[in-house]
């Protein structure tokens, strides 16, 4: 089974990032971050596999049905 690829589009001193990060934690996902001039003004934003997921305040319930989507999808 594949295994999906988390970003974590971030930006310095941004609370509702570190709400993003804590979120992810918590849900067990394994991403990375980075920084996207096209983001900018809409951190934080989440992407599953390329795919916008959620951004500014970031769902829970968004990023784990993505999840599961996702791996339905690579079988």
């Amino acid at each position: 089974m594949r295994t999906s690829r988390v970003v974590l589009y971030t930006g310095d001193g941004c609370s509702l990032c570190e709400d993003a990060r804590a979120m992810l934690d918590e849900l067990g996902v394994a991403y990375e971050t980075a920084a996207d001039p096209q983001y900018a003004q809409r951190i934080p934003v989440v992407t599953v596999d390329g795919a916008i997921v959620t951004e500014g305040r970031v769902s829970k319930r968004a990023i784990a049905a993505a999840i599961r989507r996702a791996g339905r999808n690579a079988d």
